[in-house]
């Protein structure tokens, strides 16, 4: 996945805690960094942490997520200076957004419903400006991040994503002692909790510190909220053939699809929610973007959702991609999230199965397509595709919802460098 706004794929799934101390490999000796589920960063001639490093590792600058808790109790004195650091930055954070926000309500004072968000936005920014640290959970964060110059760095270890996996579950339910513990340890104590491991990243962005975002960052977030407050523009298709799907979409020709498909490969897919185009030479998935763009443009939106089926008929599988494009400083366009599912067509259970038939339009491209003389072989074999096609697809628009959701609600959510 690739976020300008949020990489949260990156360095959500390595949140942790913080273990504070002069020398903390003999304090806990007793459990090998091997074995635990968090990260391990030694400063030279200063304290060493146990937390999630969530720089790339190449960074010039180390940065380790640490818990505040943690933080205060363990090293008290360097908490107070660091809070103050905070508070202050907090301060400018809340002034450059407030800006912002002004700037765009005077960008769309004819948007009502964009505006008054805006405005509800400002409101609360107003209300509580500066405020970091304090008792609440609007202001305070379970996690702060500490950066180390990498000159200054003696160590860092990262864990395996399997042990840290455990980790961030335990942080995720607020388990005690997660930064002593071995990874077993906490397998142990979640599964007595009934709690059991997740395939993807354990999400706990929403307990991290706020931080300025960049121009980029901005741009990016901007987009999507004006795609929910504003107007959503979508585009659906194939390759670089792409339709816009949204009410001011044309009405597809069924019959026009349904007569230039290869007998054998029936492509019920591009049919469901209108998410086909054919006919002509197929472009090239770039040049799909740029029409795209150019429509927005047009139509004065910031930002836009793309989504491609894709069919491997000779395994059985359909794919469904769906992009976020946001317009970026400078006038450019950008790919700021970006997310695939695949499903098999043999996998498909039988009330999906139905669902796909009872659709009136599909129903339609049966009637044309035994015109055609195709057979019913080649019908059930669309069927399936056309089934697997609407779960990949439901798939990928929670995935997207997810998304969009984080940055909807409130402009001052953090945002990863």
């Amino acid at each position: 996945m690739r976020l300008i706004l949020l990489r949260r794929a990156a360095w959500c799934a390595c949140i942790g805690g913080i273990v504070a101390a002069e020398n903390p490999e003999s304090l806990h000796a007793a459990v090998p960094l091997v074995q635990r589920g968090v990260d391990f960063l030694a400063v030279r001639n200063g304290p060493s942490y146990f937390g999630a490093v969530i720089s790339p590792r190449n960074a010039a600058v180390v940065r380790i997520a640490v818990q505040r808790e943690w933080f205060r109790k363990s090293q008290p004195e360097r908490y107070a200076e660091f809070s103050k650091s905070e508070k202050e930055q907090r301060k400018r954070q809340t002034s450059q957004l407030t800006d912002r926000i002004e700037k765009w309500i005077d960008d769309r004072q004819q948007d009502e419903a964009l505006v008054g968000f805006l405005r509800s936005e400002l409101a609360r920014l107003k209300k509580t400006p500066g405020k970091v640290g304090d008792a609440g959970p609007d202001v305070a964060s379970q996690f702060v991040f500490v950066n180390v110059a990498r000159e200054d760095v003696r160590r860092v270890y990262r864990q395996p994503r399997e042990r840290r996996q455990w980790a961030l579950l335990a942080w995720r339910e607020r388990l005690p002692g997660v930064e002593n513990l071995s990874a077993d340890d906490l397998a142990k104590q979640l599964r007595g909790r009934d709690v059991a491991p997740v395939p993807g990243p354990v999400d706990l962005s929403d307990r991290l510190p706020k931080t300025s975002l960049t121009d980029a960052q901005w741009a990016a977030r901007v987009a999507i909220v004006e795609y929910q407050y504003r107007r959503p523009l979508d585009f659906q298709g194939m390759g670089g053939a792409l339709i816009q799907t949204d009410g001011d979409a044309a009405a597809m020709d069924l019959k026009s699809l349904v007569e230039q498909l290869v007998p054998g490969q029936l492509d019920l897919a591009g049919l469901l929610g209108g998410s086909a185009a054919a006919g002509g030479r197929k472009s090239r998935a770039d040049d799909g973007l740029t029409k795209a763009s150019q429509t927005a443009t047009r139509f004065g939106c910031r930002g836009f959702r793309v989504t491609r089926i894709g069919q491997d008929v000779l395994g059985g599988r359909a794919r469904v991609s769906s992009q976020f494009v946001a317009r970026m400083p400078g006038e450019n366009w950008r790919v700021v999230w970006t997310q695939t599912v695949s499903v098999s067509s043999n996998q498909v259970k039988a009330a999906q199965l139905k669902q796909v038939e009872q659709d009136p339009r599909v129903k339609q491209v049966f009637s044309l397509a035994k015109t055609l003389g195709l057979g019913g072989d080649q019908l059930q074999t669309a069927l399936r595709f056309g089934a697997a096609t609407m779960q990949a697809q439901q798939e990928v628009d929670g995935r997207f919802f997810e998304f969009r959701d984080r940055y909807i609600s409130r402009l001052d959510e953090p945002s990863s460098h």
